[in-house]
């Protein structure tokens, strides 16, 4: 889990996920490949709590910017 800001500039919670090591310049595929796809969550998907209320104290704490890959 991924915490940024979004387009609102309020903190965001995202899954991303990396098909390769971002550094590795010597990585070749033999067909086209996604290399980082992400996706926004708004609630946690066991209990249904909404993170931005569940974290409103200490998103702003969580927000390690430059983590998060632009696609």
């Amino acid at each position: 889990m991924i915490v940024d800001r979004g387009f609102d500039e309020k903190p965001r919670f995202y899954l991303q996920a990396r098909a390769v090591d971002i550094d590795s310049s010597s990585f070749v595929a033999p067909v086209p490949i996604t290399v980082v796809t992400d996706f926004a969550v708004d609630f946690c998907p066991w209990c249904g709590v909404t993170l931005r209320k569940w974290y409103r104290k200490a998103a702003e704490k969580l927000i390690k910017p430059g983590l998060k890959i632009p696609i």
